[in-house]
């Protein structure tokens, strides 16, 4: 009888870890049965052919019992911590007007009150809500696994809970490679993680009290892509890379990612410095602008700099100024990466001679390429919202701390940076090399068959065999690691 396991993919970032990446046919391929649990994942971000017919879609609900005193017991929660894993919550603290400001008193009273955070985990799992409707798929599929990628979200949590009620074996792919550090603890551990790197593991054991055994490191699937695309003969290609998106061949290209309001202000800023380099002829070479302003923005779901209005400004900045559009579906898909946008996204990191962005994850996705990575470190704001707060946050000056990543203190610094990568593109190679070994444990294109190769394991392994799987799963990375 084949082995059912439950995905939830509670958002945009879910589903690109672990559907448009494929791990879910992979796991479909090796026998499973999968139910998706979603509210905006379309079929197409799984490949449907050759499944027959063993991925079945059920809604993802949000069993909410009283929402205004969840919304409320929910930011008790957040700004109840303060701790290294509860920056992006203390900074938020600042933002807080009206009845709100209570949480900022709360916060002094209780942050280091560790009786306070308990409490509150048991008041969350005995009176707000029980998630009774999982309980009702998971008799309806036998599931023997429940796979959630975040406790960020409510209906993740749920889903844990109730399947640890059940004694269904649980499993988190850490969405992403800052989550460990800015979000704060969890209000449901599960029994396994899967991570990016061998920093993600750290912090787990370091600041959750995860133990090792329970952790695997297998990379991440949806940058694959990177080691795909890096093979790509540069030289050759380029004419034909610069007809299919319209740039000029002869120029070099500087690619600029924007972000939102909060992390990305700026962007409309440093496009301007840029526009009158170029006007001024300040690029030691020819050069050329791409502008890819952040999907949500592009959709509606954030604020931000990057909306239809900016884009069409920036065009009339200069000739050599090109936007990438993010390739996008309403508002509902939020952050919705199809594989052509995330190929494209990709290419233009690997071909471009500098990328700019704002303390992103993109740096470590341009590492992976090989791209020379500069983040905007300055500007006039207070200290509340100022661009230089964010290496502050661990995950950041990991990176920083590798010497692959420069940061422009000022407009002048940031053309003076732009310039002395174009004139020697090798330049922190060896930083940026660090950045991958770090962050993506293993560029080799095989992150998504290492975690469905766990999942595979986890789901199928009785409860007497869990521990060889551990066992020979860490004999096999410890190998592997080795030869690397």
């Amino acid at each position: 009888m084949p082995t059912t396991i439950l995905v939830s993919i509670a958002d945009g970032f879910a589903e690109r870890l672990l559907l448009t990446s494929g791990v879910v046919n992979t796991l479909v391929s090796q026998g499973n049965k999968v139910v998706i649990v979603t509210e905006h994942a379309t079929r197409d971000s799984v490949k449907m052919e050759n499944l027959n017919g063993n991925v079945f879609f059920e809604p993802l609900i949000r069993e909410i019992k009283y929402p205004k005193l969840n919304y409320y017991f929910t930011l008790l929660w957040r700004y109840s911590q303060a701790n290294e894993v509860s920056r992006y919550w203390s900074e938020n603290l600042m933002q807080l007007r009206g009845k709100q400001r209570i949480f900022c008193y709360i916060n002094k009273l209780f942050r280091k009150q560790k009786w306070f955070i308990d409490l509150l985990r048991v008041i969350d799992r005995n009176v707000m809500n029980s998630g009774k409707y999982y309980e009702c798929l998971f008799r309806k599929y036998k599931i023997d696994l429940a796979v959630t990628t975040t406790d960020f979200h409510y209906a993740d949590r749920l889903i844990t809970r109730r399947a640890k009620k059940n004694s269904i074996r649980t499993l988190m792919v850490v969405q992403s490679w800052d989550k460990v550090t800015t979000r704060g603890l969890m209000f449901e551990k599960v029994d396994y993680f899967i991570v990016w790197n061998n920093i993600n593991k750290r912090d787990l054991i370091r600041h959750h009290n995860v133990h090792h055994e329970q952790i695997f490191v297998c990379g991440a699937p949806h940058f694959d892509i990177y080691y795909k695309v890096k093979s790509i003969n540069k030289k050759e290609q380029w004419p034909r890379y610069c007809d299919k998106i319209g740039i000029d061949k002869d120029k070099k290209l500087i690619y600029v990612l924007g972000s939102v309001q909060r992390s990305g202000w700026m962007l409309t800023d440093v496009i301007k410095i840029l526009a009158e380099a170029l006007k001024e002829n300040k690029f030691i070479y020819p050069s050329q602008v791409l502008i890819r302003p952040h999907p949500q923005v592009v959709c509606g779901y954030s604020n931000g700099p990057g909306i239809s209005q900016d884009l069409e400004y920036y065009k009339t900045l200069s000739k050599d100024i090109h936007i990438d559009m993010p390739l996008i579906s309403g508002r509902n898909s939020i952050i919705r990466m199809t594989r052509d946008d995330m190929r494209g996204r990709a290419e233009n990191l690997f071909y471009s001679d500098v990328n700019i962005n704002f303390y992103s994850t993109i740096s470590i996705e341009a590492a992976a390429v090989d791209s020379p990575i500069i983040h905007v470190g300055f500007d006039e704001k207070s200290n509340s919202n100022n661009m230089c707060r964010f290496e502050k946050y661990k995950h950041i000056n990991d990176i920083i701390t590798t010497g692959g990543v420069r940061v422009a203190r000022t407009p002048d610094n940031l053309i003076e940076l732009i310039n002395d990568y174009l004139s020697n593109p090798e330049r922190d190679r060896d930083g940026r090399n660090l950045i991958v070994r770090n962050h993506f444990y293993k560029n080799d294109g095989h992150a998504t068959e290492r975690v469905a190769k766990v999942i595979n394991k986890l789901a199928n392994a009785d409860n007497e065999c869990v521990n060889k799987v551990i066992v020979e799963e860490k004999s096999a990375d410890m190998v592997t690691s080795l030869i690397g």
